[in-house]
């Protein structure tokens, strides 16, 4: 009985020094492109709402809508009017308020 309560104690100890040996848990692209939009680096922000897009779900559509908006803000007004409509295509409320870029981009109905 006592080999197997060490043995079970073991395994406990082992699993919890497993886990906490860990690196952190890598976070999403989508909320990398997050956090960059939060501290204003939009060309950063874009390549990780990109990779969003690309590599794990190209129907977000509130990535198109983020990248959108870092678009707006460097400047680069059409590529973030073609992503406006399509965060809109897809179902996302286009807040015209939050987009500086002037598009003539729908809310879905």
């Amino acid at each position: 009985m006592k080999a197997i309560k060490l043995i079970l104690s073991l395994f406990i100890i082992f699993s919890f020094s497993s886990i906490f040996a860990q690196n952190e848990i890598p976070i999403s692209t989508y909320e990398q492109g997050i956090d960059l939009l939060d501290q204003h680096k939009y060309a950063e922000a874009i390549t990780q709402f990109t990779y969003s897009i690309e590599e794990n779900s190209p129907d977000l559509a509130s990535a198109y809508y983020y990248r959108a908006f870092c678009f707006c803000q460097i400047n680069r007004p059409q590529e973030g009017c073609a992503d406006l409509h399509k965060a809109s295509s897809l179902g996302h409320y286009v807040e015209k308020i939050a987009i500086p870029c002037g598009c003539d981009a729908k809310d879905p109905q």
